[in-house]
């Protein structure tokens, strides 16, 4: 439990407001720049990527991201919809 309260504390102050884009009128961080920001300070992150296809004709997506550091290593995976330019499912 250490290493998420050390991620929290370290990542959780980082003024990302220079890399916030719109879009649809939405703001938001990218994906690329929000890698960039935590391989600098935990190089040994990894994620992957799996996904489920709803009867809808929805698809979600998951994102599991691990983040080692020294002996220890903190999981963290969270589900999305994919959307469309328009930013709807």
């Amino acid at each position: 439990m250490k290493l998420y309260k050390q991620i929290w504390d370290e990542l959780s102050v980082i003024d990302v407001s220079p890399y916030v884009e719109k879009k649809g009128g939405l703001s938001y961080l990218s994906w690329g720049h929000a890698i960039k920001i935590l391989k600098s300070y935990y190089p040994h992150s990894n994620w992957t990527f799996s996904q489920k296809a709803e009867a809808d004709g929805t698809v979600m997506v998951e994102c599991m991201l691990t983040i080692q550091h020294d002996d220890e290593a903190a999981y963290q995976s969270m589900w999305l919809p994919v959307l469309d330019f328009k930013n709807k499912p």
